[in-house]
């Protein structure tokens, strides 16, 4: 069956079927509905070969994930292959398939590996792509939103910088997730209050500010040597606390994510205290790590599986704009009110 057979039975314009078959926006609901049973009905599939001929692009999205921890070798889950991205993957990729899509997985270690990128949008093997996991400020996302691909960025423009580079963003709003895990912790009476920071991704900068938001208005001060850097890893943080712990008096902790939370808690535990009893810890993003430590870390989190959702319904829209997901807290077992 052809396209013009299909829009014959649905009583639409072939061109009203092609905007179906690619996704394009600006058809109305009832129609792509009428078209879409047509399609289901009559099991038609596109022949991909001709469309790739034609310079069509195929029903493929390519999520690019920056492994910018790719050359640490001390680290139980590091770059790529950490929960946050595996989790990403997976929801991208069944976020998709409900939009007849299917999701290229591309691993950027090197940044030549983006010439790679712009050779599938040249030749139409590719729809859109996704990128996730850069440096805040990355010149090479930069250039390839610049060049007028259609892109959607994961946490890697602000509010205010969307118009100057006219990007399509779908954020966290991890200000307020860092400022809610802060706040959690006042609310338990903890007054001082440590944080340990990720690396150089918006992510760990907007936690961070939420963290000093939220100290600054409690009104509580920022104690000297409470603040360490851990780079998202979990031996990293282990270190880092190693040396907090003999050089500042803390009773809680907040860790930019879940990954760092483990590593503080065995420190804080191989040093003789306890958690929650001595320190409590609040962590980020929600992954169960009980099979590795006894604790239920309570932590923020991000859903996954929202930003996913987020990123393939907004793919095809027009630029510039700026989605955010919202920050929840899951409680655990690794806080305590004093």
């Amino acid at each position: 069956m052809k396209s013009d057979e299909i829009a014959k039975l649905a009583g639409v314009s072939r061109s009203t079927v092609s905007r179906v078959l690619n996704h394009y926006t600006n058809v109305p609901e009832a129609t792509r509905v009428k078209v879409q049973n047509v399609i289901d009905q009559y099991g038609y599939t596109p022949n991909q070969a001709a469309r790739a001929l034609a310079g069509t692009a195929n029903d493929i999205i390519e999520l690019v994930i920056a492994d910018i921890d790719s050359t640490r070798d001390s680290s139980l889950f590091r770059g790529a292959s950490s929960p946050y991205f595996l989790e990403t993957i997976y929801f991208m990729i069944n976020a998709a398939k409900e939009k007849g899509l299917m999701v290229l997985v591309n691993v950027i270690t090197n940044p030549k590996d983006f010439n790679k990128i712009r050779v599938n949008f040249q030749t139409k093997m590719i729809k859109a792509g996704i990128i996730i996991g850069f440096p805040y400020g990355n010149s090479d996302v930069t250039n390839w939103v610049a060049s007028g691909y259609n892109v959607i960025a994961v946490d890697n423009f602000t509010r205010d910088e969307i118009s100057i580079h006219n990007a399509k963003a779908i954020n966290s709003d991890n200000f307020e997730g860092g400022k809610m895990a802060t706040s959690y912790l006042i609310s338990k009476g903890h007054k001082k209050i440590g944080f340990i920071e990720g690396d150089s991704r918006l992510s760990a900068i907007e936690r961070k500010n939420g963290y000093l938001s939220a100290m600054n208005e409690a009104g509580y001060p920022i104690m000297p040597n409470t603040m360490i850097k851990a780079n998202y890893n979990e031996e990293m943080a282990y270190t880092e606390t190693k040396k907090l712990l003999k050089s500042a008096d803390i009773t809680a902790l907040f860790c930019s994510n879940d990954i760092m939370a483990m590593g503080a808690i065995k420190a804080i535990e191989e040093e003789g205290l306890r958690v929650p009893e001595d320190i409590s810890i609040v962590g980020f993003d929600n992954h169960d790590f009980s099979k590795f430590i006894k604790h239920k870390i309570t932590s923020v989190y991000i859903d996954l599986e929202e930003v996913a959702k987020k990123c393939v319904d907004s793919v095809f829209e027009e630029p510039p704009f700026i989605k955010f997901c919202i920050p929840k807290i899951s409680e655990g077992t690794s806080t305590k009110a004093i």
